[in-house]
């Protein structure tokens, strides 16, 4: 059987062309599980071979990709087939795209995002949590400087170790069936954090808080402390790029 090639262009996150048997009425033709190369290409013109199979997620192709062009900081790594970039999950895979035999892949790097100053989470107008900068160290981790001010008025600061940010599931499970009132609801998600601090007394907290396993994009809330702080949402992302989609 001789090679195929996919090339193809959409728009930015528009869907790939359906393969062939997946139109109604079609029998569905699955790709074999056997591996096959994707040439990947970079700006300066380099080009690397990469072995991979139709179950390799985006993530592990950022991996490839990495390794091959000698490049840190895989989750940086973007892709794009003729003038369009592939705006898609890291765990989607190579089959759910379509790639095939001798797909070529151009290999966009960017820099780890970073934001500042993006507001407090508040008790009252004596108890408040600045958020000085958000930023984004690895694949799926953040890390948040914070300063927690209180006048001791209502006695010392509550534990920054409970704080936790908030955020909603994806679109293939962001809606949960309540079974007692059959509506659909939105399925939130948390993650706590682990805190460095720099200052730790009654009155003033500041420190580093690292959140694992969270989004790099989208939106995201965060709550200080242990109840009764209020929620800060924050947009996450570079922020010429937010600034275009406002």
């Amino acid at each position: 059987m001789g090679t195929r090639f996919a090339r193809f262009q959409a728009a930015e996150g528009q869907v790939p062309p359906v393969p062939p048997g997946d139109v109604e009425g079609e029998s569905k033709v699955e790709l074999k599980g056997d591996p096959f190369e994707i040439r990947l290409i970079s700006l300066t013109g380099d080009e690397k071979l990469v072995s991979v199979e139709p179950s390799s997620s985006i993530a592990d192709l950022q991996k490839l990709a990495a390794e091959a062009l000698n490049w840190e900081k895989p989750w940086c790594i973007n892709f794009a087939q003729g003038s369009s970039v592939i705006a898609t999950s890291p765990e989607t895979t190579l089959q759910e795209l379509g790639f095939v035999e001798n797909c070529e892949l151009m290999v966009l790097r960017r820099e780890p995002w970073c934001r500042q100053n993006l507001g407090c989470s508040r008790y009252n107008n004596n108890y408040a949590c600045h958020i000085r900068e958000l930023r984004e160290v690895g694949p799926a981790e953040l890390e948040l400087d914070f300063s927690a001010e209180g006048d001791n008025s209502l006695g010392p600061l509550q534990k920054a170790e409970r704080s936790v940010l908030v955020w909603e599931a994806g679109a293939t499970d962001a809606l949960r069936v309540d079974p007692q009132r059959r509506r659909d609801r939105p399925c939130l998600r948390t993650a706590r954090g682990r805190v460095n601090f720099t200052v730790e007394t009654k009155r003033l907290k500041e420190g580093t808080m690292t959140f694992s396993n969270v989004p790099t994009s989208g939106r995201v809330s965060f709550i200080f402390g242990e109840g009764g702080y209020s929620q800060l949402t924050m947009t996450l992302g570079p922020e010429e790029e937010n600034e275009a989609k406002s």
